[in-house]
């Protein structure tokens, strides 16, 4: 199944995704596509700090992140400077 995500080898440009880490209830950019890494497992995020995956939401709910769009201003520095290609995702 597809997730819609942009093909890394053909995107010229880097590709980061704003992801809510468990327990935080803020974005922060990653470079990690989704589904690379398990749930509970750490990422690194381009601010230099570290998330935890969130697990998947079952099918038929709606993530509780999805609500969430405060974004760390540190990874929106690098993301702007390095011209990353950003794409909001929920788990």
């Amino acid at each position: 199944m597809a997730l819609g995500l942009p093909d890394p080898y053909r995107c010229a440009a880097p590709v980061a995704y704003w992801v809510v880490g468990l327990r935080l209830f803020i974005r922060h950019a990653t470079e990690i596509r989704p589904g690379a890494l398990p749930g509970g497992a750490w990422a690194p995020t381009l601010c230099g700090t570290g998330i935890l995956i969130p697990f998947d939401t079952p099918p038929g709910r709606e993530p509780r992140t999805k609500p969430i769009t405060d974004i760390c201003p540190q990874c929106t520095e690098v993301a702007v400077a390095g011209c990353y290609h950003l794409i909001k995702y929920d788990y």
